[in-house]
């Protein structure tokens, strides 16, 4: 090219003059490219040089190498999303240097991701639009390709235009499209969460025991174990101390010895029987009737009296027809009764209590009727239902007897939850004494299990706990031993007679009755009130809402209460502390590994693609021009106006070849007077 000439592209409208011979040689350039058979029918056959898509490994290497490369870069970032993830999955957040998330990472990881596909997808559509224009197509397609290698809204005009005509241009723009949802989906794997984290010098022990024998205070032995049994009732807590210094622990198992509590429905042995009579009175214009409903159980030996007797409710009444009235014969209503069996000192299963518990029928029973209220009691109209609440009378016997108690437990923001999983139940502790023992057969060795079947002791697997016999201590010294390594390995729990006075202080507290005021004397609509009488049966009658479960929660409250009592108030030797662990809370990551699936896919179908466009028959016969214009320029109609002849017969098909020559052009747009690029 002559230095300082002005040319024109031909496709360009220009007004500027210019030199006869420009024009001239303007006009012969693009008259010889106007025919495309002439022009590139010498161009036809590509020159040796040229290197096809897929003739060679080395010449796919040179022509896609970024590509290639970039095609690793993708699945190591998902591999590397995993390695990331993976080793904090339910764990707490890390702590990186330069206070680095894994927020932060992620975000770099997907926008690694979506520059690496979209490098890929756009390489790819650059070069499937040279196999579109291999037939004549409008020069707008041009525009619509070039759209569509830069975003997701060009990928859908472009698919649009073309109706699913290129197969693969069409899957390009869908991946294109697709790779929008790669940030939310990986913002999605990582799902904050609170959790626990241990604390290594942290604190956590609960009080338990293995063996009870003195007391550590014992000054007010009396008045701690009424305290208990109100506490338990009451539901006011277990009232366990513990020490978890940082108000999160957690506790494996670990068993004391303590109380346990059983309870049977015996509502079929009631006896009911009623009683009238009829008694002049002068306040009732007619015969005035006395009425007892008399309910009652079979004949029993009970600790208020010395000679076998029955616990029977007397539910007295006076009637009188001619004013609908009803009065308590004896000013209140007998309506409940509470006895312990047995005579005291009993020593067939040292410390247990065994108290029966009778809520007699009264005049609302057959009505249905609430005793307080008055109402109909919801449900109950059906003459089959027989629930305690139904007829408003029933009976139980409820035991309280030593046990070994196994637990796990939990401290969450300062509130312990002990959690009951096993307990020797009502099985007798071993001697006819005041003193016995339980084995816990789990925690024995093979090396005790042999010791202990030397000794003539069974030890069955199917059962967890074995009666174990003190008295033998003193005969040989191999109980002596055998005793002292069990109690070391908490396997074994001691009971003394301190059962003996725990019971002995706590049984008069289920003696005693329930009697109530009538609030309203109308016989049609007869109602109670001012309940009284021994605090814990006045609890389980409830007013006359008295059940099964009641009496059950209640006897189990206790239970647990004097559990905590022997726990706390145990001799030290043998009362060794649960231990357990500190956790403080944190933040930890919970990864949800579904949302993986997204980001995983888009990247093998775009790999998918890539290798079908490096192997597409079609394309075999273009070279890797991909989304360059200089192929349009320097191949195309005006290529005369950039290069010489000579130069256009050395330059050959190469993208790189073609960039080096491009190098030695000039290009500057001239808006004035009329707009056009000078080349």
């Amino acid at each position: 090219m002559e230095s300082g000439s002005s040319q024109t592209l031909a496709t360009q409208q220009s007004t500027s003059k210019s030199n006869d011979h420009s024009r001239d040689h303007s006009s012969q350039s693009v008259e010889r490219r106007a025919d495309p058979p002439e022009l590139l029918s010498p161009r036809n056959t590509l020159p040796r040089k040229v290197s096809k898509i897929g003739t060679s490994i080395s010449s796919t290497w040179k022509l896609w190498k970024w590509e290639i490369i970039v095609s690793f870069l993708a699945p190591t970032v998902v591999i590397i999303i995993f390695a990331t993830l993976y080793p904090h999955d339910g764990r707490p957040m890390p702590e990186w240097p330069l206070r680095i998330s894994v927020n932060a990472l992620l975000s770099i990881y997907s926008m690694m991701l979506k520059a690496s596909i979209s490098f890929i997808i756009v390489s790819c559509i650059g070069q499937l639009q040279w196999s579109w224009f291999s037939r004549g197509r409008p020069l707008y397609d041009l525009v619509q390709y070039d759209n569509a290698s830069r975003g997701a809204w060009g990928s859908i005009q472009l698919l649009w235009s073309q109706r699913l005509s290129q197969p693969l241009t069409t899957l390009s723009g869908f991946i294109f499209i697709l790779s929008l949802g790669i940030d939310p989906s990986i913002q999605q794997l990582m799902k904050p969460s609170d959790c626990s984290v241990s604390v290594s010098d942290g604190k956590a022990v609960l009080p338990r025991t293995n063996k009870i024998g003195v007391l550590k205070e014992n000054t007010f032995f009396n008045d701690d174990i009424n305290l208990a049994i109100r506490r338990g009732f009451s539901g006011s807590g277990s009232g366990i101390y513990y020490d978890c210094t940082t108000g999160n622990c957690s506790f494996p198992d670990y068993g004391t010895i303590g109380y346990c509590s059983f309870c049977e429905d015996i509502s079929n042995e009631i006896t009911i029987d009623t009683f009238n009579s009829s008694v002049p009175d002068s306040s009732c214009p007619g015969p005035m009737t006395d009425s007892t409903i008399k309910s009652s159980l079979p004949i029993n030996s009970y600790a208020t009296s010395h000679d076998p007797s029955q616990l029977d409710v007397s539910f007295n009444f006076s009637t009188c027809p001619s004013v609908d009235y009803l009065w308590a014969s004896n000013g209140t209503f007998e309506l409940a009764k509470m006895d312990v069996l047995g005579n005291y000192p009993n020593y067939s299963i040292p410390g247990a209590v065994t108290a029966q518990i009778l809520a007699g029928k009264t005049y609302s029973s057959d009505k249905h009727t609430d005793e307080s209220t008055g109402q109909i009691i919801p449900g109950c109209q059906n003459d089959l239902s027989n629930s305690w609440r139904c007829r408003q009378y029933g009976a139980a016997t409820c035991t309280l007897q030593p046990c070994v108690r196994v637990y796990n437990a939990t401290v969450e923001a300062g509130h312990l939850t002990e959690h009951l999983i096993a307990h020797s139940g009502n099985l007798a502790w071993e001697n006819d004494t005041r003193e016995g023992g339980l084995i816990d057969t789990h925690c024995l060795t093979p090396e005790d299990k042999r010791t202990l079947e030397e000794q003539g002791y069974i030890v069955n697997e199917a059962s967890r706990w074995l009666p174990y016999n003190t008295t033998d201590l003193e005969r040989t010294s191999a109980m002596v031993e055998i005793t002292n390594s069990l109690l070391r390995q908490k396997c074994l729990y001691l009971s003394s007679g301190l059962f003996h006075n725990i019971a002995s202080a706590m049984y008069i507290y289920f003696i005693g009755t329930v009697e109530a005021l009538p609030f309203s004397y109308d016989s049609s609509n007869f109602t109670l009130c001012s309940f009284m009488g021994l605090e814990i049966l006045n609890h389980i009658y409830n007013s006359g809402h008295v059940n099964f479960n009641r009496v059950q929660g209640t006897f189990s409250n206790i239970s647990e209460s004097l559990t905590t009592y022997i726990r706390t108030y145990a001799e030290d030797t043998y009362s060794e502390p649960a231990l357990g662990q500190a956790f403080h809370y944190a933040t930890c990551i919970q990864v949800q590994w579904r949302w993986i699936a997204f980001p995983s896919s888009i990247t093998l179908i775009t790999l998918a693609l890539f290798i079908a466009t490096l192997y597409s028959r079609p394309l075999g016969h273009f070279p890797a021009w991909k989304t360059s214009f200089l192929p349009w320029m320097i191949l195309g109609p005006g290529s005369a106006e950039l290069l010489n002849s000579d130069e256009l017969e050395e330059t050959s098909f190469d993208i790189d070849d073609m960039e080096k020559k491009s190098r030695e052009v000039t290009v500057t747009w001239k808006p004035e007077p009329s707009p056009h690029i000078e080349l």
